[in-house]
């Protein structure tokens, strides 16, 4: 019986289930994207477009991936067609968030008032408000771009300022940091393409024409026949600047929170900054500005209390004790460059100083929560409040 036993043990052992675990192979995963950049700019530019006709063009020429099953590259079953229709959604989200971001708006030249006049004549040439507009509208959509400084005494003497959208510029970058900006320009003549690649550097300013994939001379169109390279600035790193400057969708945080604006109502405050009331207006005096204004409440948010100790160092705790009266008892009431805004002109004379205040004031067509806001507030000299009255628009004179 003992070597029956044996052999039972054995059968055991022999049977007895063990784990083992294999280690999986290496794998390779290439993932193939369907459009490139510039496709995708342009898929993108035909959806904020909003045209029926061309979005259904767009898919019946993408046969890649599931973009060929969606709803504007189906066809409908014969004798059964409908007619498709796009409600514009993508470019009212785009206009909208635009207007929130441009409403509040004003450049300031912090340097001398002569900088600061000279600023506005640029601006006006170039009509860069409407510039501005253009380029954020198309950054939200495509996700970048960049402006060109350049210059051409033929037609301006000022400075000419240019929005490239992001399928027509490249940024070479090296270790995070951008080195160039290229800007792409199409040409056509005597029937054939060209592109310029135009080169901005720190100092430098290069050109390159191309016929399709080959480099050829910049004579050889008239339209660049005139382009030299050029190089400015010093040798010292530090006075070395470049002529481009680029503008980029942040991905940081949800554009909605991103957006500052002058505008905020106590209720979303703590979504956006902290509030701070004022005082009250006189509804009466600021009708010169507009008859349409539905509170006489006044705030200021901890974003624009930033804004003013960032830009007028000291101003804000010498002088904010006295938002009240100027809000209140404004000398003057100058015409602003934005609409539903007041441009205020205000003297202490216990401080022996004069100051300069911008309000935006809250209409029916903004959300009834929302509050009259103090945008930027500084100490100003003498010489800029008799600029500010003689050559700007004086709504109102206190008596």
């Amino acid at each position: 019986m003992r070597w029956t036993k044996r052999l039972s043990e054995n059968v055991k052992r022999g049977i007895r289930s063990w784990l083992n675990v294999q280690e999986a192979s290496p794998t390779h995963i290439l993932i193939n994207e369907p459009l490139d950049y510039e496709a995708n700019a342009i898929k993108n530019r035909i959806w904020y477009r909003g045209d029926s006709e061309e979005l259904q063009q767009l898919y019946s020429q993408i046969d890649t991936g599931v973009d060929k099953y969606k709803f504007w590259a189906c066809k409908s079953t014969p004798g059964q067609e409908i007619r498709k229709i796009h409600t514009g959604l993508p470019a009212l989200v785009v206009d909208t968030l635009a207007g929130i971001t441009l409403a509040d708006l004003d450049i300031q030249i912090e340097k001398d008032r002569e900088a600061q006049e000279l600023w506005e004549q640029i601006d006006k040439d170039n009509k860069f408000r409407k510039k501005l507009e253009k380029a954020v509208k198309e950054t939200l959509y495509i996700g970048d771009g960049a402006f060109k400084i350049s210059f051409d005494t033929g037609l301006s003497q000022y400075p000419i300022i240019e929005f490239y959208p992001g399928d027509r510029i490249e940024l070479i970058t090296e270790r995070g940091r951008i080195k160039e900006i290229v800007f792409k320009t199409a040409y056509k003549h005597n029937r054939q393409d060209y592109v310029l690649y135009e080169y901005y550097g720190y100092g430098t300013i290069t050109y390159e024409l191309y016929r399709g994939d080959t480099q050829v001379s910049l004579q050889s169109i008239p339209q660049t026949s005139n382009l030299v390279d050029v190089a400015f600035g010093t040798g010292k790193p530090e006075d070395k600047y470049m002529m481009a400057v680029p503008i980029q969708k942040s991905n940081a945080k949800p554009i909605a929170k991103a957006t500052d604006s002058g505008i905020i109502s106590v209720s979303e405050a703590k979504e956006v900054a902290d509030v701070h009331t004022v005082g009250k207006i006189d509804k009466e005096i600021y009708k010169c500005v507009t008859k349409d204004i539905v509170t006489d409440e006044v705030i200021i948010t901890d974003n624009q209390i930033q804004h003013i100790k960032d830009r007028h160092p000291n101003d804000y705790e010498r002088f904010a004790s006295y938002f009240d009266e100027i809000v209140k008892k404004p000398d003057y009431i100058i015409e602003a460059n934005k609409p539903n805004t007041a441009l205020i002109l205000k003297e202490i004379r216990k401080e022996n100083e004069v100051f300069k205040t911008v309000l935006r004031l809250v209409t029916s067509n903004d959300n009834p929560q929302y509050k009259n806001s103090i945008i930027t507030f500084m100490k100003i000299d003498e010489k800029e409040w008799n600029r500010l009255l003689r050559n700007k628009n004086v709504l109102y004179r206190r008596e």
